[in-house]
């Protein structure tokens, strides 16, 4: 699922203050940018290291990106065959953490509603479109994330349903997060910032010696929402005021809801996700952006994950920041700055 990228991660603001110039890796990946923060990185271990950033994110795009038509993923959904698919590690592992999430948010995220996405013409490359109520009825009758099975010991995938297509955009800029902050790791370093596509994942602490800043963005306002300190974790957000279309007077937004096959039509805004992996955050991220603010801090209660949620105040005409109040889950409450 396509969200928008609504962590405020200005490099410009984090190393603000810094007395020495902070290295910053950089690029282009899964259709977005990547950004590196290493604060203590030596000149020495540049290249290595950005050998290895670009070798593992080579590696998911081969792997998971669904705008590859070679990729894996790409190879797995085109067979119609319901025997056991070998895989990439990479595929398995956050295929299997997908279900797992689809199963705890009892089938709000789902790695199968690709097909939906693309119905409702929020695919790349695909056209806005209102479609038929039996249009939709037929692609969920191919979707489902009980419809397909992992092995994470063998590395296959088997399909239960043989229309079943795998989507994974909604948690594999996370799991490409995690990916990277091991190969920092991998060199000696301890004190990191890694962002892809608004998803990021901190370590340690920055150039000043303090835990990073992150700011999280408000819909319809030039000042972050709120803010918090981060020395450990990861964070996503999923929102739905980016990207969204209208059609004869009604707004339809990207974020759809697997198990009715229909955009979500509630008023949260946006949801922050903070949790131990950049993998985890994307997902619930999604999944809670889905649930709603009702049922989505339920669950983010129950589950006991951190959540920010942003939502729209019923019957109000104001504009900007006025427009909105925020609820926050109690284990994001602690990571709040005073």
């Amino acid at each position: 699922m396509i969200k928008s990228i609504l962590i405020t991660l200005s490099l410009l603001v984090l190393v603000a203050g810094c007395s020495k110039e902070v290295p910053v890796l950089s690029g282009s990946t899964m259709g977005t940018t990547y950004s590196v923060i290493v604060p203590d990185l030596k000149k020495s271990d540049q290249q290595a290291l950005q050998t290895k950033v670009e070798s593992a994110l080579a590696a998911v795009n081969a792997a998971m990106s669904t705008y590859q038509p070679d990729s894996s993923i790409s190879v797995f959904n085109a067979s119609d065959s319901t025997e056991w698919f070998d895989v990439p590690e990479h595929f398995a592992v956050v295929s299997n953490a997908a279900v797992q999430v689809a199963m705890a948010s009892n089938g709000a995220f789902d790695p199968t509603v690709g097909p939906l996405i693309s119905l409702w013409g929020f695919a790349k490359d695909k056209q806005n479109n209102v479609p038929e109520a039996f249009e939709i009825e037929q692609i969920l009758n191919t979707t489902g994330y009980t419809e397909f099975e992992v092995d994470t010991e063998t590395l296959s995938l088997k399909k239960l349903n043989s229309r079943v297509e795998i989507d994974l955009n909604a948690i594999a800029k996370g799991y490409a997060v995690d990916l990277l902050a091991l190969q920092v790791a991998s060199l000696g370093y301890e004190n990191y910032l890694i962002e892809i596509g608004g998803e990021l994942r901190a370590s340690g602490h920055n150039a000043t010696g303090n835990p990073w800043r992150i700011g999280i963005e408000q819909p319809e306002a030039d000042n972050p929402a709120s803010g918090l300190h981060l020395s450990s974790g990861g964070v996503a957000t999923s929102g739905d005021y980016r990207n969204a279309f209208e059609s004869n007077g009604v707004r339809y937004s990207h974020i759809i809801d697997p198990r009715s096959g229909y955009p979500v039509s509630h008023a949260l805004a946006s949801v922050t996700v903070v949790a131990e992996s950049a993998m985890l955050a994307d997902a619930w991220a999604t999944a809670l952006m889905v649930l709603g603010p009702e049922e989505g801090m339920k669950i983010a209660v129950q589950l006991g994950l951190a959540g920010f949620f942003i939502v729209r105040k019923e019957g109000q005409q104001a504009a900007g920041a006025e427009a909105f109040t925020t609820r926050i889950s109690p284990e994001f409450e602690k990571l709040l700055l005073r």
